[in-house]
């Protein structure tokens, strides 16, 4: 038996992505999301501060806003009133030095310009503020998706649990994706101190 430590729920977790007890069927976190929720409850970071979410995730966004002091939320797609339609390469509704906290999970790898997205992270971070971000990661290099691949992909219904093509540009490698967000913030620390893997994520520190 399992227990999920976001709702509370005890049994046994469904299957997601072919990857066994991965999802809680009664709030649906994966186990990036109990790492996280695990991570912020021990540690308190998120208790006052002015928070940035990008993309909210279901399960996080209630328990982040009630921590938060202020907390703002955007999506190119926003599918709630309270979250705004903003571009995460382009976020001149901020200005700099905005925010104590931005999470920012599984976003990365939809994005053409992604090191365009990690600046504007950095711009709007108060210094000393804090970037939670994840994304997913297998083997040691990033591989940039080809046109060719996409269409495999959305042809033989290979890539996401609806079989079909989930808009990523890219697949990060666990050993070049570091080095990326390094270029970027001036120090960065992992959740997991062994191996990372994508249910883990990274904490940067502007």
């Amino acid at each position: 038996m399992t227990t999920c430590n976001i709702c509370g729920y005890e049994g046994e977790f469904l299957s997601y992505r072919d990857k066994p007890s991965r999802k809680c069927p009664e709030c649906g976190s994966l186990e990036r999301h109990r790492n996280f929720f695990k991570y912020i409850k021990k540690n308190d970071l998120l208790t006052n501060k002015r928070i940035l979410h990008i993309a909210p995730e279901t399960q996080l966004s209630e328990l982040v806003r009630k921590k938060s002091e202020k907390y703002y939320c955007l999506d190119q797609t926003p599918n709630k009133i309270y979250i705004s339609k903003d571009d995460l390469t382009d976020l001149n509704v901020f200005k700099d030095n905005t925010f104590d906290i931005v999470i920012c999970f599984h976003v990365l790898e939809h994005i053409v310009n992604d090191t365009k997205a990690l600046l504007e992270i950095k711009r709007v971070l108060r210094p000393n503020g804090l970037a939670f971000i994840c994304v997913p990661l297998k083997e040691k290099s990033t591989y940039i998706w080809t046109e060719e691949d996409i269409n495999e992909q959305k042809k033989d219904g290979k890539w996401g649990i609806t079989g079909k093509f989930e808009g990523h540009y890219r697949t990060y490698g666990g050993v070049e994706f570091p080095f990326l967000l390094k270029k970027c913030f001036r120090e960065i620390n992992f959740s997991n101190n062994k191996k990372m893997t994508g249910a883990d994520f990274f904490i940067c520190k502007k």
